[in-house]
């Protein structure tokens, strides 16, 4: 049986009663946007009759995101699918969503040709940006601005849109979208469920340090040698992957063999590793609203990041953790660090702590995701 078949069954048992909602993301590779994913999609699941249409290589099969559910279709690549529009097309005739959740601009691309040619009935969607694209060093910017001037042209005053941070809710207002009203809803983090036993903070040398993200430019792990080497007294632990991973353990092969630096790779779930750490370093070039900046707040580790992108929001300026605007000012920091550097950082952490409860909460992300989607159907229904 073909899997469009499979997904139609699957689509049309035992779910009757729920709103019918389509998610679509545009990136199921490791990193931010996959952590989104499998946060809300199981309370959408809840909520609403939901599909999942991932972008994924054509082929692959992706895991499921909740139990014992595979997502309904993966096939959202390139210009060969026609911008995807015969997957979305697809999808949308089999599942008759009410309405769409669409994470990224690109994902909006099928519905310029499938709006313009009428080829389906509209349907409302929300349309979420999670980054700054014009801060990544690898991407085409003048492709970007392409997309993002045909994905601007899909939409109308019958959607919404809303950003992670207020650097994305900026991007969108500088571009073609900067004539809708932009919703924030920052990420949220679920706190009883998720929070590992603490074993850091026990006064051992030496103190541990966790770089947690994409070793890519764009998080700067090519500053990493130098935040290291400026350090000697600390002990770095770096999960993630990427494409500079092999010359980092090139570069760093001297420190990891004196166990000053430790390779974990990427990890699903890095709260356990942070939960051994005693303080979390950002040396990114560009952020939105990490999770792993939430996830110290949770566990009262203190935050020090480069002051890029949406970051200085969620440390209050300052106020919940350490900010630099310069990779100098970071090394000159890190130097002096020891146990009373970290135990003076105790207002900022219990600061931290208290905004996570306030602003943080994955059940607060999703109830706001709710009410837009749910006022985008009732709309839709007048």
């Amino acid at each position: 049986m073909e899997r469009g078949s499979e997904v139609a069954q699957e689509l049309q048992s035992g779910r009757e009663g729920k709103p019918r909602l389509l998610l679509i993301t545009a990136d199921s590779g490791p990193g931010g946007t996959l952590r989104w994913v499998r946060t809300i999609y199981p309370h959408l699941c809840a909520s609403h009759d939901t599909a999942l249409l991932l972008r994924a290589p054509l082929g692959d099969e992706p895991p499921p995101l909740v139990a014992g559910r595979l997502p309904a279709l993966a096939p959202l690549i390139s210009a060969r699918q026609a911008f995807g529009v015969l997957p979305v097309l697809r999808m949308l005739r089999q599942h008759r969503p009410e309405v769409i959740l669409a994470s990224g601009f690109t994902t909006l691309l099928p519905f310029l040709l499938i709006r313009r040619l009428r080829l389906h009935p509209h349907v409302p969607l929300l349309m979420v940006q999670r980054g700054v694209l014009s801060e990544f060093p690898h991407v085409s910017q003048w492709r970007m601005r392409l997309a993002m001037r045909l994905a601007a042209a899909a939409l109308d005053d019958r959607d919404r849109l809303a950003a992670v941070a207020p650097n994305a809710r900026d991007y969108l207002r500088d571009s073609p979208f900067g004539r809708y009203p932009i919703e924030l809803i920052p990420n949220g983090i679920d706190l009883p469920a998720s929070l590992p036993e603490r074993t850091a903070g026990s006064g051992k040398a030496p103190l541990r340090v966790a770089v947690i993200g994409r070793l890519t430019i764009e998080k700067g792990a090519d500053r990493l040698p130098d935040l290291v080497r400026a350090a000697p007294q600390l002990q770095f632990h770096l999960a993630g992957d990427g494409d500079l991973a092999a010359g980092l353990r090139a570069e760093l092969a001297e420190e990891i063999a004196a166990g000053r630096v430790v390779f974990h790779g990427w990890l699903d779930e890095p709260m356990g590793l942070l939960a051994g750490c005693d303080l979390l370093l950002l040396p990114s070039r560009t952020e939105a609203c990490p999770h792993v900046v939430l996830e110290a707040f949770a566990l009262r580790i203190p935050v020090w990041s480069m002051a890029v992108g949406g970051v200085p929001y969620l440390l209050e300026e300052g106020d919940a953790g350490r900010l630099f605007t310069s990779v100098m000012q970071m090394q000159q920091a890190l130097q002096g660090v020891d146990a009373a550097t970290l135990a003076a950082e105790a207002p900022a952490v219990a600061y931290a702590a208290t905004l996570l409860q306030q602003r943080y909460t994955e059940a607060a992300m999703v109830q706001r995701y709710e009410a837009q989607l749910d006022a985008l159907r009732h709309a839709a229904h007048r």
